[in-house]
């Protein structure tokens, strides 16, 4: 495993035991400096009412609406697309990230609105699929093969929009399963696990790591140190990982929502905008490798 050890904000090389380069979370000046050079500034969170009920982030440079949105076909009923399109003018897309949610809430989900509104500025079109039994208002997720059945329509139909483009298969908790069981059929060119329940809480020993074994492409975890899910010891201190191409970032004091208490070191609002980064990194890795 090349394990991302390191701050969000800044991925450094790392020692040839641990891995070839990463990143981990940490409480530095360096980061608060990073982050006040940008283009948007570090406020407090807000969970701002819309219409369609989505959440923003408080600094309007990282507000964003879908660019459209779709209602397409699967074995078991309708699902739901919201495209970010890549807004690089005169440079062409990077490819497309198609993110599924988890089994507690839907495409609204925080990480996966902080991740819709940040690529495309990178020139990443984000692609947010909401799975059908929560477009039918269902209270339950349905079974994984049924949320793999859903996905695969889903990049089907991203595919045929987008033509032969860098896909990238990913997702949050029950999402981020599915993306791992179905990256390789779908030919992605990566894999992107937020929050990956590497067991049911409290029961270590019913482990899902062979799902992540079998990806197959480049992959990045992004896990809370407080997941009851699995925290990072969990997926470093495992010798089965040692020689895939899997790569981990602990996000401090984070639970298995990537979020992070009030009395946090790290505001929400940063450990947000050092997530977007982390990712972009590494999908900017992806493009030059």
């Amino acid at each position: 495993m090349n394990l991302i050890v390191g701050t969000l904000g800044s991925i450094r090389p790392i020692p040839s035991e641990i891995g070839s380069w990463g990143c981990c979370i940490r409480q530095r000046q360096a980061d608060w400096k990073h982050f006040q050079s940008r283009p948007w500034s570090v406020t407090s969170p807000t969970m701002a009412p819309s219409s369609s009920n989505r959440f923003r982030l408080a600094h309007p440079a990282m507000n964003s609406s879908p660019t459209n949105s779709a209602v397409l076909s699967t074995p078991h009923g309708p699902g739901r697309l919201d495209y970010f399109t890549a807004d690089a003018p005169g440079a062409p897309s990077e490819g497309v990230v198609l993110l599924s949610h988890g089994a507690g809430k839907g495409i609204e989900g925080r990480d996966l609105q902080v991740l819709a509104t940040s690529l495309p500025r990178s020139g990443w079109t984000v692609v947010l699929f909401e799975q059908p039994w929560r477009v039918a208002g269902r209270k339950v997720a349905s079974h994984p093969a049924r949320l793999d059945e859903g996905l695969k329509a889903a990049a089907h139909v991203v595919r045929s929009k987008h033509g032969a483009v860098r896909l990238v298969i990913g997702g949050r908790s029950a999402g981020a399963r599915s993306a791992a069981r179905s990256a390789t059929e779908l030919g992605a060119v990566a894999c992107l696990a937020l929050a990956f329940p590497l067991h049911p809480p409290g029961r270590p020993e019913s482990s899902r790591a062979a799902e992540l074994l079998m990806v197959g492409v480049p992959t990045l975890i992004v896990q809370g140190s407080r997941d009851p899910f699995g925290g990072p010891p969990e997926f470093t201190d495992d010798a089965r990982y040692e020689t895939s191409a899997i790569q981990l970032v602990e996000v401090l004091e984070a639970d298995h929502a990537l979020a992070v208490p009030r009395r946090a070191r790290r505001s929400q609002s940063v450990t947000d905008l050092l997530l977007a980064d982390a990712v972009t990194k590494w999908l900017t890795r992806l493009r030059q490798n």
